[in-house]
């Protein structure tokens, strides 16, 4: 996409053009979109360092243990102290927090499901888009960590790469990536995370949104991905490679400084940033916005959303 928007304001972001730019990359060849926890927050989950908290409070009795990992962001480290202070405390939280919780259906999560996406990809370990793809009989495939594979059936992949909450036995070392060990054994020990990003962002279009990526582990295998698509250029100029994009958002909060970090932080892995105007709503923002735009040039009816508040428990029971 050739569009880079810094909107102040709705009116002065040309919504259709990049609706349009969205469109075409993922029409043109296949296009994988890459989710983050921008899009579950609103909904109602929560980020790593309130989940950190939570599972301070829960492990340890006070955050005094882990207040300088929070501090310093890392999550991982203190999530490794929370376990080994009280395993069954650490997974009794994590049950609750994805299991337990009333949330609110994304409308964002339907609208990408009915994009003509080669897969989905996400590393939030919440249900939500498990349960819209589920109420798609035959449409997709759900992949799990660790088992990243792609679909034996002609069914889209719905990959959770760093687990899924309600998925699998809490008891297991390979249940979720999140402590600072899950993300040693997931990268580095089995290989099982990045070995299988490498394929598929080497292998089609991929499309970042309202993804921060701020796992270390995975920024690691973007930029060695960056080095392997410059080596591709150098040595075939005029080859087709993939083509790297983010979408993600501008809040009238945000200071030009902070656009500016975010712009770079995607420059420096070799991926297009294109921000969107947004505003705080639990269902509907900037991102819906601008999608039902990329459903109406694909003349697909925007699709009508049901309950639009169900408890966490209730989406695995749902889903399966």
């Amino acid at each position: 996409m050739g569009v880079s928007v810094e909107p102040e304001s709705q009116s002065q972001f040309d919504q259709r053009s990049v609706a349009r730019e969205i469109f075409n990359l993922i029409t043109k060849k296949r296009c994988l979109a890459w989710l983050g926890s921008g899009l579950s927050r609103p909904a109602g989950y929560v980020d790593w360092k309130t989940l950190t908290e939570r599972l301070a409070t829960s492990c340890l009795g006070s955050l005094d243990l882990v207040n300088g990992d929070l501090l310093a962001k890392r999550f991982p480290d203190a999530a490794d102290t929370c376990y080994d202070a009280a395993p069954q405390k650490y997974r009794s939280t994590l049950r609750e927090e994805f299991g337990g919780r009333v949330v609110t259906r994304r409308l964002a999560y339907e609208y990408l499901l009915e994009l003509p996406f080669s897969g989905y990809v996400t590393t939030n370990f919440d249900p939500l888009l498990q349960y819209e793809a589920r109420r798609r009989p035959g449409d997709f495939e759900l992949v799990v960590y660790p088992l990243l594979r792609r679909p034996r059936t002609p069914s889209r992949p719905v990959y959770y790469i760093h687990g899924l909450a309600t998925h699998g036995k809490p008891d297991s070392k390979d249940w979720l990536v999140l402590r600072k060990a899950d993300f040693e054994r997931a990268y580095n020990e089995l290989r099982v995370v990045p070995s299988w990003s490498q394929s598929e962002l080497l292998d089609q279009h991929v499309l970042f949104i309202s993804s921060g990526l701020a796992e270390e582990e995975l920024l690691e295998t973007l930029r060695h991905t960056k080095s392997v698509l410059a080596a591709i250029r150098s040595a075939e100029p005029g080859a087709s490679i993939p083509e790297l994009h983010a979408l993600s958002a501008s809040r009238p909060t945000d200071s030009e400084r902070s656009r500016d970090i975010q712009r770079e932080r995607w420059h420096q892995l070799g991926i297009d940033n294109v921000m969107f105007y947004d505003q705080v709503d639990d269902r509907y923002s900037g991102l819906e916005s601008l999608l039902e735009e990329v459903l109406d040039i694909q003349e697909t009816p925007v699709p009508v959303q049901l309950n639009p508040r169900i408890l966490s428990a209730d989406l695995r029971k749902e889903a399966e």
